[in-house]
């Protein structure tokens, strides 16, 4: 066909559509009835791809029909998508043209068409709706895992409740006679002391005893020989320091049955979490020193987080105690203090053995503990979870066997905690 045939065809025909492509299909010309038909500028059709005008479905059947895969025919229907995103059929004619093609079309009024264009859109609202539904699933199931989450952490606030008035009465009954006991300790060693002193006083004076009273220092000998006053005097006072310090871990125990079921009556204010931490390492220094443990602090300046100081301040040393605890001699336990724009960071790092993935979540259930018999209640991880929780905080933990474990608490920032 002839450019001037072409241009004229292109300019004139208004219910012909014609379009001039290049062998990629990218569009050099189309006439206004092209670019009416699908209600489009036509100065901004060329250039573009042929094949973007035609539906999904129809493209794929267009290269097919113009590749010859399919039965060639003189002419075929295609489902077009106008400027307005509706269905436009059209039934085209191609036909080579140089080293391009001339595609020529023709609006479609009939039954099959309307009845072609409404299972189109039937197909699109299905696949709407499909998409619809499905988004709506991942919804409802965010919603499901959200009220489970929600009902887990109900029972478990009632469950540490009534924990806590259990734990409140044990340890209202224990504190009496340890205090009674711890006192009466104390006055044994006082007693005993001043005991010792006076059998110190009669050993100075066995000499002048000798020569006045020999019969009187002969009955002290033998009572002494009896009585095995050597040994009292050193195996008394390191029994009764052995009960003291026996006394004072019950007495902490206490302490902790305590704490763990009061620890929303602190009231809060604004902290520096740095204080805390350095106040916590200074008071587990003896621990520290006992089992050869390094500490390396790396504190930046944080802005003061809203919290129960006290309680704050126990919370990272029960932290801490158990790091201290799960190192090895010479190793070392770092902490760090950072924040992000929600959160303040508390990190306590370890290098001990790890924890096991199967006890992993049952480190902070009250009195769950892997330490030997005497060397630990249970309480201290639940405590300090129990903290962190009241003040609308998390402790994030990382452990896997063999390269120990990173406790992480985060507090928000900026938001008054109100008791729970």
């Amino acid at each position: 066909m002839a450019a001037s045939t072409l241009e004229k065809l292109l300019e004139t025909f208004h219910g012909l559509m014609a379009v001039q492509c290049d062998p990629e299909w990218t569009i050099r010309q189309a006439n206004r009835g092209f670019a009416e038909y699908l209600g489009l500028p036509q100065g901004n059709i060329p250039g573009r791809l042929f094949l973007n005008y035609l539906t999904m479905d129809a493209r794929s059947q267009f290269l097919a029909w113009v590749s010859g895969t399919v039965h060639p025919e003189p002419s075929s229907l295609f489902h077009f998508v106008s400027g307005g995103n509706e269905m436009r059929p059209l039934r085209l004619l191609l036909e080579r043209q140089g080293d391009g093609w001339l595609v020529l079309g023709e609006p479609q009024f009939g039954e099959d068409s309307r009845f072609q264009l409404e299972m189109v859109e039937l197909n699109n609202q299905l696949a709407n709706l499909t998409r619809e539904n499905a988004r709506k699933s991942r919804q409802l199931a965010l919603a499901l895992q959200s009220l489970k989450d929600a009902q887990s952490m109900l029972v478990h606030r009632e469950k540490m409740a009534s924990l806590g008035q259990m734990t409140a009465g044990i340890a209202h009954e224990i504190n009496n006679p340890i205090a009674f006991i711890l006192s009466n300790q104390v006055t044994l060693a006082r007693d005993f002391s001043d005991l010792k002193a006076l059998i110190d006083l009669i050993h100075r004076m066995k000499p002048q005893m000798a020569v006045a009273l020999p019969e009187l220092l002969s009955e002290i000998d033998a009572l002494e020989q009896d009585l095995d006053i050597a040994y009292l005097g050193e195996s008394v006072p390191r029994k009764i320091e052995a009960n003291l310090e026996g006394l004072r871990r019950v007495k902490q125990i206490v302490l902790n049955l305590r704490s763990f079921s009061r620890l929303d009556e602190a009231e809060k204010k604004l902290a520096d979490l740095s204080d805390g931490i350095l106040n916590a390492i200074q008071f587990l220094a003896p621990m520290i020193a006992e089992h050869q443990v390094r500490m390396e602090t790396h504190l930046e300046e944080v802005s003061p987080a809203f919290c129960s100081h006290g309680a704050m301040n126990q919370a990272i040393s029960n932290l801490l105690i158990n790091a201290i605890q799960a190192s090895r001699p010479g190793g070392s336990v770092r902490v760090t203090l950072c924040e992000d724009p929600t959160s303040s960071l508390i990190s306590v790092e370890d290098d001990g053995e790890g924890i096991p993935e199967e006890n992993l979540g049952k480190i902070f259930d009250p009195f769950f503990t892997t330490k030997p018999v005497g060397s630990g209640t249970g309480l201290g991880l639940s405590i300090a979870s129990q903290i962190v929780a009241s003040h609308h905080g998390a402790i994030e933990v990382d452990s896997r066997p063999g390269r120990g474990t990173r406790m992480t608490i985060r507090l928000p920032k900026g938001m008054p905690a109100p008791d729970l």
